[in-house]
């Protein structure tokens, strides 16, 4: 039996946005009655369940319980324990133990695979068993490993103790990085899009005005997990024939996109007349954020790098 880690990839993207409370009241709010109590739906539910953690995790340091909830969420409260490699009545609520027990199954890995979870060193590493963050992995791609983390913030590095879930992004060198937890997924079903598969095609997001939906399956009915705003680079890693959807990424969310709202690279018109940019060239901008990311996507799939400096 497999695990296909698309779910709890698409459990994590649904609460991006969520903001810790002041107390218990409007839990299940995403951004209501905020404060900086520590009090979460995660931490509620997960305390619910007999026997999950050795004690009840409610207002305390919540970034491994968004993590263990995703899972449980996703796969069930025994299913998701196994998964990450948890025991009945487990520490698992800290990063530190929750890495352990990665390592104690011989699950704790150097790179990084989307749906594992990733641990982050402290900036001080005064103690070096110390492990003072941890998220989880969505997307990776050559130069940097995306993730969905609770207890965070949007700003760059690691954020603890931040008090919403957000999306990050890291160099895969990144100095802080303490590994990765593999869940032991098994075998996905074979139907299932890989969420490392090989690049099929690049696409440009060209709704009229608002961003395209991203969405946890390939239905209408299917829930928003994210926004592709348009104009923004969509990386198509599976074609849903004949329905008219595409399972691909794009600005680190990952997930199933119309698409009749998504127009080939080679296929977008050049600049108009009058401009001092070569035709096309408006698409590098749109794409890329620096020059370097621009042409090792050109050493990568071909094609000619234009500079409007």
């Amino acid at each position: 039996m497999g695990y296909d880690p698309k779910k709890v990839i698409a459990v994590a993207e649904a609460e991006v946005g969520y903001l810790e409370k002041a107390s218990t009241a409007d839990l299940d709010d995403k951004t209501a009655h905020a404060g900086s109590g520590n009090f979460t739906k995660y931490a509620r539910d997960l305390d619910a369940i007999k026997g999950f953690y050795n004690g009840r995790k409610q207002g305390v340091a919540w970034c491994d319980v968004f993590v263990d909830w995703c899972f449980v969420t996703a796969y069930g409260a025994e299913e998701g324990r196994a998964l990450l490699c948890q025991p009945l009545k487990s520490a698992g609520a800290g990063c530190r133990h929750s890495r352990d027990y990665f390592k104690a199954k011989g699950r704790l890995f150097d790179t990084p695979q989307p749906g594992d979870q990733v641990f982050f060193w402290p900036s001080d590493r005064s103690d070096p068993s110390a492990v003072q963050h941890t998220g989880l992995v969505v997307v990776v791609d050559a130069r940097y490993v995306y993730t969905i983390e609770g207890n965070t913030s949007s700003a760059s590095g690691v954020v603890y103790n931040g008090g919403c879930v957000a999306r990050k992004k890291y160099a895969l060198d990144y100095a802080r990085l303490a590994g990765f937890g593999r869940p032991d997924y098994g075998e996905v079903q074979p139907d299932a899009p890989l969420i490392n598969a090989p690049l099929l095609w690049v696409g440009i997001v060209s709704t009229e005005r608002d961003p395209l939906n991203i969405r946890a399956g390939g239905s209408l009915n299917a829930a928003v997990i994210g926004l592709a705003p348009r104009g923004a680079r969509v990386e198509v890693l599976d074609i849903l024939a004949p329905d008219g959807w595409v399972y691909g990424r794009c600005e680190g969310a990952q997930g199933y996109m119309s698409r009749q709202y998504l127009t080939p690279l080679e296929d977008m018109p050049a600049e108009p007349e009058g401009g001092d940019t070569p035709p096309g060239m408006w698409q590098v901008v749109n794409i890329f954020d620096s020059q370097a990311e621009a042409e090792a996507f050109a050493a990568e799939h071909g094609g000619t790098v234009h500079y409007n400096l």
